[in-house]
């Protein structure tokens, strides 16, 4: 497994793009401090999200690198709709450190995942479980935003332990297949997942 974690494309030098263009995404699908893993044909990208700004920074992330990927913009919207619920929802409910994860096979973004360090999967599961609702059910305010988001990712949505990368310390992710530009979606995160820590 390669980690690009010490790699100085991740402190703004001139010679970012490149590296970053290599690996398949534009340079700015990819903020500064973010890290990469390879593991096989499967690389994480991760990046830590700032209090107060967790969602904002998420959706931004995401949105470049789907459009990096070549995805419409229904795509990208839908995703960035989904990943700022999480990120909000990680922020109400859970506590930091939170992290953005997404996971690329051959090149292209498959699975997005939020973590958290609140290792308590059970209102997540809980949630998750419940029937899918009709539309005026999901859009209604306050307790639909898992629903939703397992909507929008047409039931690819799942929580599970996970360690957030710059604390080492349990927590849990939520997360859920993104749109492809072939329309195939993963049922969960593409494995072997390298691991990767954020410094």
């Amino acid at each position: 497994m390669e980690s690009v974690s010490d790699n100085p494309a991740h402190s703004g030098d001139p010679g970012s793009a490149s590296r970053w263009a290599a690996a398949g995404l534009p340079a700015d699908a990819v903020p500064d401090g973010a890290i990469a893993a390879t593991c096989g044909r499967v690389r994480l990208l991760a990046t830590a999200l700032q209090p107060g700004r967790a969602a904002r920074q998420a959706r931004a992330v995401l949105a470049g690198m789907l459009r990096g990927a070549g995805l419409d913009e229904a795509a990208v919207f839908d995703a960035t709709l989904a990943v700022g619920e999480l990120a909000g929802n990680a922020e109400r409910h859970a506590r930091p450190p939170y992290e953005l994860r997404a996971f690329l096979v051959a090149g292209a973004p498959v699975w997005c995942e939020v973590i958290d360090g609140d290792p308590d999967l059970t209102a997540v599961t809980a949630a998750l479980r419940r029937p899918l609702a009709g539309d005026d059910e999901v859009l209604r305010e306050g307790g639909r935003g898992l629903p939703l988001v397992r909507r929008l990712a047409e039931g690819h949505c799942r929580a599970y332990p996970a360690t957030p990368s710059c604390t080492g310390t349990p927590g849990k992710a939520v997360g859920f297949a993104l749109p492809t530009p072939s329309g195939v979606r993963h049922g969960g995160p593409p494995y072997p997942v390298p691991q990767a820590r954020l410094s």
